[in-house]
Order: structure tokens, then sequence, then C-alpha cells
């Protein structure tokens, strides 16, 4: 399983109640996954937080980028990501996303990765009481036709 760490940005109205969902895909447009719809103990994606997230990655190691998909609902359904890292020490995959960027609501966004070397800040120190909030794998719903 590989780890994918998502941080909302703390700017006014960030956060959001809505269901949020991941594509994984590789070099050649191949997808690696389903949907993987993210979701922890607790409220997710609330201005300011860091998530962390295992994700399958179903054998591609060359992974360039994911969709982002926003199902709306809730108050404040609308989403801004700050950055977002998706690591994998076992098969080498260590790549960087700084999204800065709003996700509207029913609205997908795609994220072009770049190893995690190239970012601005390559020691990214997850909170110890992020990491002590056990993630579950994210939940696969191959059913889910998301907004265009």
């Amino acid at each position: 399983m590989a780890r994918l760490t998502i941080a909302t940005s703390d700017i006014s109205g960030a956060g959001t109640d809505a269901n949020i969902a991941v594509v994984i895909f590789g070099s050649n447009g191949q997808y690696c996954t389903n949907f993987s719809w993210l979701d922890n103990p607790g409220d997710d994606f609330e201005s300011g937080s860091i998530g962390v997230y295992d994700v399958n990655l179903f054998y591609i190691t060359d992974v360039k980028g994911m969709l982002i998909y926003n199902s709306g609902g809730g108050s404040g359904p609308d989403w801004h990501v700050a950055w977002i890292r998706l690591e994998d020490p076992s098969i080498n995959v260590d790549v960087f996303a700084e999204a800065n960027e709003w996700i509207k609501s029913g609205w997908q966004y795609r994220v072009n990765l770049k190893p995690a070397s190239q970012a601005w800040n390559n020691n990214i120190v997850i909170p110890q009481e992020v990491l002590a909030r056990t993630p579950r794998p994210a939940v696969i719903r191959s059913n889910v036709s998301p907004a265009s």
C-alpha cells in the first residue's frame, strides 16, 4: 500500500464536508485505481488539516498524476488543496504536487505529480497526532460516475 498525504489549505473556506475521491495514473495514462474514496475517522478535509490515507497502486510504479473528485454536498462543498504527496518505498515511489487549487463541488481536478526531491520542501513533517489516527485503506467503488 502507498501512503497518500493531502493537506487542506488554511485559507478562509478551504475545508469541506464533501466526499473526496482520487484516481491515480501512470505515464501512459494507465489508471492504477478505480475511484478511491478518502475517509478516515472524524472530519477529513478541515481547513489547515493534513490527511493520511492508504491507497493501492495496482502495480504501477511510474506514477505521473491523479484525478481528484469532489462529490459536493454538505456545508461548504468547495475545497482548497494545498499540497499532495504519494509515497511507497517498496516500489521506489515518492511524488508530490503543490496543488494550491480550489476544487469546486461536483468537479474533478487533474494533478500532475513530480518527484518529491523537486518539491519546494522535501522535508515535510507530518504531525504525530495525524499519524496516530490509524489510516484505513481507501474504499474502492467501481460504480462511481463523476460529473464531467
